[in-house]
């Protein structure tokens, strides 16, 4: 929608608390036979506090370190944490278009219990701990281009992370281009350059590459780490980076519909500590 890929008219956005999710692999391992019973048990083992492993099975790392388990921007918003949910779950109007169809399904707004807030507050303090130490773990790990070359070492440019990304905006992407279709003589003159070559090229150049055009909208869903065939830590990284990219333009992706992309919009006075203004 900022991109002007999308519009909003005519739509209405139900937001839901979000409980967290396996890797897809993990899902798969442990759903066995029976979804709706295995679904059962993970919204009530989520929903009681313990937010441990199922069956030696974790959440993502990235459901382990999201900081924003409830709903920003819906026109109706659907509560569970806090919630005895078998007997009741919390619904509540959060737009004009929201109190419109509140009105139409006849509901009315839910009084949020106090139990809700210590729930919802409890969980985010610890996982903004976990997001921290995750923090500094992966910038300790990728802090100059020879550790970062090392931590990508595996990518073999399949682009599963560029598939995968929701927020991922260009219609076309420079990767799938003929700009990276080297001529076999050219890798004879790296290899003879440097000794030797790998293969295949540009993997550290795509990623920092992706990082440039992404790192400032960012959500840290963890779909191209899920998507990565060689387990790469790549929402690791992209969210480590984006902490910084959008405190420096105190940009907040996903929250307000109204914000603008930093990068749409010009501010004459911004960073003249970098273009050298005073």
């Amino acid at each position: 929608v900022k991109l002007k890929q999308g519009r909003t008219e005519n739509l209405v956005i139900i937001g839901i608390d979000c409980l967290g999710a396996f890797q897809n692999r993990d899902y798969f391992s442990w759903v066995g036979d029976d979804s709706e019973e295995s679904s059962k048990k993970f919204y009530t083992g989520v929903l009681s506090g313990k937010e441990a492993a199922f069956d030696g099975i974790d959440l993502s790392p990235a459901c382990q370190v999201c900081e924003s388990p409830i709903p920003m921007g819906a026109d109706m918003a659907i509560g569970l944490y806090g919630m005895d949910i078998n007997n009741q779950i919390l619904i509540q109007a959060e737009s004009e278009e929201g109190e419109h169809l509140m009105t139409k399904l006849k509901l009315t707004d839910g009084e949020e219990p106090a139990s809700r807030k210590k729930t919802v507050d409890k969980l985010v303090e610890e996982r903004t701990v976990a997001r921290d130490n995750m923090f500094t773990e992966t910038l300790d790990a990728t802090d100059n281009l020879e550790k970062l070359t090392v931590y990508l070492a595996n990518c073999v440019n399949c682009y599963n992370c560029r598939v995968a990304c929701p927020v991922c905006y260009c219609r076309e992407c420079v990767f799938v281009t003929g700009v990276f279709d080297h001529e076999p003589s050219q890798y004879l003159r790296w290899a003879d350059r440097k000794g030797a070559v790998k293969m295949p090229t540009d993997t550290v150049f795509y990623h920092i590459t992706r990082l440039a055009h992404m790192s400032t909208a960012c959500v840290g869903c963890g779909q191209c780490s899920n998507a990565c065939p060689n387990d790469i830590p790549v929402m690791e990284l992209f969210r480590s980076i984006s902490q910084n990219t959008q405190k420096a333009f105190d940009y907040t992706p996903g929250q307000s519909i109204e914000d603008k992309p930093p990068l749409s919009v010009f501010k004459e006075e911004e960073f003249e500590e970098v273009v050298g203004i005073e």
